[in-house]
């Protein structure tokens, strides 16, 4: 036995279940023309929209939450990557300052075997002892100025190794606290970009 429903426009009993193709089947009262939708229909519809709206809520509340709690990482990590483009700065420097010592290192060091071989022949290369003494004399400073160049490079490559050590260590305090302040939980996951340094 079929129940009849009642029409909620006209409050007719014939109200019947049609089946339209493009919305499927739904009621229609024949004698006020007027189709309604399903009261399973509304409620399932009003169900899903209250998912839905916990779900976005709960997400907000969640994302909020996560953000207040992580603000001190967060202000840590900002600060360690100033001091992180600072030390790059100062590596980039220090990198060129090596460079260019090596450089007039390499070229000093050419002009030096030049004279030394052109010192251990003195009858060819010169005409008088004055002449030898003035080659001799700049053979020396030229050692000087080298040896002086060393000492310097060397300094500058200790100073580089601190600072890159330093550095390296600073990333790695960076990493680990980014891990922590910048992942953040959703009541389902969605891909968020690292903010970890390589």
């Amino acid at each position: 036995m079929e129940t009849k429903k009642k029409c909620p426009y006209c409050g007719s009993w014939d109200v019947q279940t049609v089946y339209v193709e493009s919305e499927g089947y739904r009621d229609w009262c024949p004698q006020c023309g007027k189709s309604r939708i399903s009261r399973a229909v509304i409620k399932s519809g009003i169900i899903i929209f209250i998912i839905i709206l916990v779900y976005i809520l709960g997400n907000i509340i969640l994302y909020y939450a996560q953000e207040s709690i992580q603000k001190p990482n967060i202000l840590k990590c900002e600060q360690i990557e100033i001091k992180l483009k600072e030390m790059e700065l100062n590596i980039s420097k220090y990198e060129k300052d090596i460079l260019n010592n090596k450089n007039e290192m390499q070229s000093q060091k050419s002009e030096i075997e030049k004279i030394h071989g052109k010192l251990l022949s003195p009858e060819i290369n010169y005409k008088d002892e004055k002449g030898y003494n003035m080659e001799y004399n700049r053979y020396r400073n030229l050692i000087k100025n080298y040896n002086n160049n060393v000492d310097k490079t060397n300094k500058l490559l200790l100073s580089y190794k601190v600072l890159i050590d330093s550095y390296n260590s600073n990333v790695e305090e960076y990493n680990k606290l980014a891990k922590t302040a910048y992942t953040r939980w959703f009541i389902i996951p969605m891909p968020t970009k690292s903010k970890v340094k390589k």
